[in-house]
């Protein structure tokens, strides 16, 4: 069983959803997207299969982030994020590659993956939702070629 993971949430707060498509076109986001490779291959799942496949263009509409004061974070994926990263054991590596990621950002206090598709993140100030949503997507980023590169898989550019 897991420990409960105090990630700031005050009950009484209403939080405030940010849709990531409607973020996609933000400043940061846009430079975070750019690292990217121009397509993720489903390398969690089959990486052969187009279908699967995540267009970079693509990844901030299957991406969520919400907060009740800025400074902490659930960030949520669409289960078509999962076959790009692996978020269940999926394959034989055993590290939370987007959680280690994100724990690596500036400001983190802390870090949790405690459901598939959910991520928790608390930092040390309060941030604006296009830059929680960069600080995600490049966390995203950099757990998909990690993850390429211990399973020996080539991305495309």
């Amino acid at each position: 069983m897991l420990a409960p993971v105090d990630i700031g949430f005050i009950a009484d707060d209403p939080a405030l959803e940010y849709e990531g498509a409607t973020l996609a076109g933000e400043p940061a986001v846009v430079a975070a997207l750019a690292r990217a490779p121009r397509v993720f291959l489903a390398i969690a799942d089959d990486p052969g299969n187009a279908e699967l496949a995540v267009d970079r263009e693509d990844l901030p509409g299957l991406l969520e982030v919400v907060t009740a004061d800025g400074r902490a974070w659930e960030l949520l994926i669409d289960c078509g994020v999962k076959a790009i990263v692996d978020t269940g054991g999926y394959t034989e590596v055993s590290d939370d590659l987007v959680e280690l990621a994100l724990a690596r950002g500036p400001g983190v206090i802390s870090t949790a993956h405690l459901e598939r598709e959910v991520y928790w993140l608390r930092l040390t100030r309060p941030e604006p939702p296009e830059r929680v949503l960069a600080r995600f997507v490049g966390a995203v980023v950099d757990a998909h070629r990690e993850l390429a590169r211990r399973l020996d898989i080539t991305l495309p550019g």
